[in-house]
């Protein structure tokens, strides 16, 4: 998800695609979601992902990836009962999808109903057994809930997933950082940060990276410090997705009513306020 190069590539992938077919549904779907995940982490991307959702919609209304896509442009609208129709419409059309079922955790988690954003990252952790970012969603899943034990199975699966990732790729970021947060929860505070600091050497630029690693020292190590000096960076280029998302997070509850990240919230919402008229439409 936080992957930016391989989102790129994905971008690249379905963008060839529909050139040569402009009618594949698909692929027009993919690079929505694509797209979204880089507005995530910086308001710099040109596509909001809305364009190529409705194309899909509109080539195939009973394409659930469409729907699902369509789902994540309303929630950044913060049309959060309009999303839950288009994503419930996508789960009905195809149970089975990996991007149905991530996407439906991902507003689950938004909306803070854990107990169902549970149900949908399980689905997609046995979906993709190579799919590291579910399992580590179920880690802050379970620790909302106060299921510490859920919450350390979780850690395990998820270290036992990155470990093998970071083996073939080493400067793999995403798995990196979810690493730190799996190590983090299990307890073992000295190797999370020695793995954070590895992270950030490896990757300095990437805020959802960042972000993340913030989200452990937070909730895991109780470093709220670091994890606010972690943050400012990224609050400082994020996009109005990964505002929102922070916004909500359980993880930043011990540090939501922190002047410092008050602060950087507040200077975050300026900022997108004051971009294009083509960052801040909502969602048609």
């Amino acid at each position: 998800y936080g992957n930016i190069r391989l989102n790129e590539t994905i971008i690249r992938l379905c963008r060839s695609a529909t050139t040569i077919d402009p009618g594949y549904a698909r692929a027009w779907a993919l690079m929505a979601i694509a797209q979204m995940n880089l507005r995530f982490v910086s308001v710099a991307a040109v596509e909001s992902g809305l364009e190529a959702a409705e194309r899909a919609l509109m080539l195939d209304g009973n394409l659930a990836e469409a729907h699902a896509a369509r789902a994540r442009a309303l929630t950044e609208s913060g049309r959060y009962d309009e999303a839950l129709g288009e994503i419930e419409i996508a789960v009905r059309l195809d149970p089975e999808s990996y991007e149905v079922n991530r996407e439906f955790g991902r507003l689950s988690y938004r909306l803070r109903r854990f107990d169902d954003a549970i149900h949908y990252f399980e689905k997609t952790a046995a979906l993709i057994e190579t799919d590291f970012y579910s399992v580590g969603m179920l880690m802050s899943c379970y620790t909302a809930i106060g299921d510490l034990e859920g919450a350390r199975r979780a850690s395990r699966r998820t270290l036992d997933r990155a470990e093998k990732i970071i083996v073939q790729e080493p400067d793999n970021g995403s798995a990196l950082v979810t690493a730190v947060t799996a190590v983090a929860t299990l307890g073992d505070a000295d190797r999370a940060k020695e793995l954070a600091k590895r992270a950030i050497l490896i990757d300095p630029d990437n805020i959802s990276m960042r972000y993340n690693i913030a989200c452990a020292l937070i909730i895991h190590l109780r470093e709220f410090d670091l994890a606010l000096a972690l943050l400012g960076p990224g609050f400082e280029t994020c996009g109005k997705e990964m505002l929102g998302w922070a916004k909500s997070d359980p993880d930043f509850d011990p540090v939501r009513d922190d002047p410092r990240f008050k602060a950087m919230v507040a200077g975050a919402e300026a900022r997108l306020a004051a971009a294009t008229p083509t960052d801040s439409r909502p969602a048609a």
